[in-house]
């Protein structure tokens, strides 16, 4: 089974500082319904995990040459999934199956900086290569 990872970059934009204990957060998960109204699925915060997290403490340091990667979602030829948010809203069973057209918002807080929310917009249609993840300014 061919599956395709997205993950989510974190960089600190900041030359001579470094953001302290830095962890991702999906706070808003949204979705259309076949009505056409968007449904909120998940609202909160579930921390994502960092790209080999065995190799990571929950909360990493980020200084300006650092560039940390949170596994976001993860695609197979039926279903997009949430790769690593903990714990897995209910409302989201084992993952989205066919069309799909949600929005999930995603922050990096740390003690010392935290980032501006940044909502992302997931599409796929009934064709597993029609994939996309796109910014929403």
């Amino acid at each position: 089974m061919m599956v395709g990872y997205h993950r989510l970059h974190i960089r600190n934009g900041m030359r001579y500082s470094v953001a302290n204990e830095v962890q991702a957060f999906a706070t808003k998960i949204e979705r259309l319904q076949p009505t056409g109204d968007i449904q909120t699925e998940f609202s909160g915060a579930a921390p994502l995990s960092w790209q080999h997290q065995a190799l990571y403490p929950s909360a990493r340091n980020i200084g300006h040459t650092t560039i940390a990667s949170v596994d976001l979602l993860y695609v197979t030829a039926d279903e997009v999934h949430l790769a690593s948010v903990e714990p897995k809203p209910e409302s989201l069973g084992g993952g989205w199956r066919g069309e799909v057209h949600v929005w999930i918002t995603v922050i990096a807080r740390g003690l010392n900086a935290e980032s501006m929310p940044v909502r992302l917009q997931i599409r796929r249609g009934g064709e597993p290569r029609r994939f996309s993840v796109s910014l929403v300014r």
